[in-house]
């Protein structure tokens, strides 16, 4: 694992330029510059399948892909957003803007709307996993997805266990909504829409299961690589549909992943002095802690850090990492202040940092991510 530190680059080699080089193909205007060195020339007047898989890192897949169909068509690498974690990357892939804009900063939220610390993307609450169901999405969510104005018709590929989610709803407004519930529903689903019609079309489909075995087995175990075999070989012989149905392949994914061991993780109940200097749990991800600290307690907070935890993280106050970009571009959402607290806490090498609530169902983690080391931080371009 290389433990060197990336920022994003939102100015021209992120995913996010990526997203607005593909809202450029179809003649829609986009917030974030376009994708340094990308020719959209030769996808105009095509058809495009946008496949996501959670969580494929270039770098997993430079060292582990060998002989791979996706492999063999990467052009390049390009930056994921901060923090690197699938609440705020994915989003700013299906939105086609940078957390800055969209608000989503991690797993966990505090929303001061409700009062709440809460799971974003199941939309439950931390502790208990109590669903959220009398809350609009919408008040905690308001952004435009890649899919508005654009001019085509649009899908949506997402696993039929979130596809009813409030937050699926919301990310997914724009598009016409498919669900899949296995590998074969997934690639289906993609070739029924290429053969409905003669109407151009865009195509985001979401395939989350490297990212979940990671999560549970690690990103280099035998598990992991045996699904990426899987879905290279998928790839592959959607790949041969292509010509008939006059379309193009992009796929990327909206980050990587780094393996941890309990070795490795900061237990809050083992740092007591710690936790009495917070006001509110731990949010954000174990690779990224939000941290709100007692007004008069700021000294003690730093210095228990610089003490005990400075090999394991970086520590930055939330105002300063807001204003120099680690979340992208231009103008900040107003709730952006609100939801990353008073400082940040990024997790150095492999370390995590983690908290049990009351009811919380804490599975235990090998693959992780949300940090910028380059191993999460670089995703793959591939194209066909």
């Amino acid at each position: 694992m290389k433990s060197t530190s990336f920022l994003p680059d939102y100015s021209g080699n992120s995913i996010v330029n990526l997203m607005s080089s593909i809202r450029a193909i179809y003649g829609n205007d986009h917030l974030y510059p376009l994708l340094d060195g990308f020719d959209i020339g030769p996808f105009k007047d095509k058809n495009i399948v946008f496949i996501v898989i959670d969580a494929l890192g270039y770098n997993l897949l430079m060292e582990y892909g060998d002989d791979t169909f996706l492999k063999k068509h990467t052009i390049r690498k390009m930056t994921s957003v901060f923090p690197s974690s699938t609440a705020s990357a994915y989003i700013s892939l299906i939105t086609g803007v940078a957390p800055q804009q969209h608000g989503l900063i991690g797993w966990f939220m505090y929303l001061r709307e409700t009062g709440i610390i809460t799971s974003i993307l199941p939309f439950i609450t931390k502790a208990g996993g109590i669903p959220l169901r009398n809350i609009p999405f919408t008040d905690i969510f308001d952004q435009d997805t890649a899919f508005t104005g654009l001019d085509a018709a649009s899908y949506s590929i997402i696993h039929k266990s979130y596809a009813n989610s409030q937050c699926s709803a919301s990310i997914t407004k724009g598009s016409k909504k498919k669900a899949y519930s296995d590998i074969k529903g997934f690639f289906s689903n993609i070739e029924n829409i290429l053969d409905s019609g003669d109407n151009r079309k865009f195509i985001f489909a979401y395939w989350d299961q490297i990212d979940k075995i990671a999560h549970e087995k690690g990103i280099k175990s035998n598990e992991t690589l045996d699904e990426l075999k899987k879905i290279d070989t998928e790839i592959s012989k959607l790949a041969l549909l292509l010509n008939k149905y006059n379309a193009s392949l992009i796929v990327t994914s909206d980050h990587g992943m780094v393996d941890s061991s309990e070795r490795n993780t900061i237990r809050l109940s083992d740092h007591p002095i710690l936790n009495d200097t917070l006001t509110l749990p731990l949010t954000g991800d174990p690779r990224v802690a939000y941290c709100y600290v007692k007004s008069h307690m700021e000294m003690e907070f730093e210095q228990y850090i610089a003490k005990n935890l400075e090999d394991c993280c970086h520590i930055y106050k939330s105002r300063d990492i807001i204003e120099k970009g680690f979340f992208g571009l231009y103008e900040p959402n107003r709730k952006l202040y609100q939801r990353t607290g008073d400082y940040t806490l990024v997790m150095k090498k492999n370390y995590m940092i983690r908290e049990a609530l009351s009811g919380e169902k804490n599975k235990e983690l090998i693959g992780i991510h949300g940090g910028l080391t380059e191993d999460e931080m670089f995703s793959p371009l591939i194209v066909i």
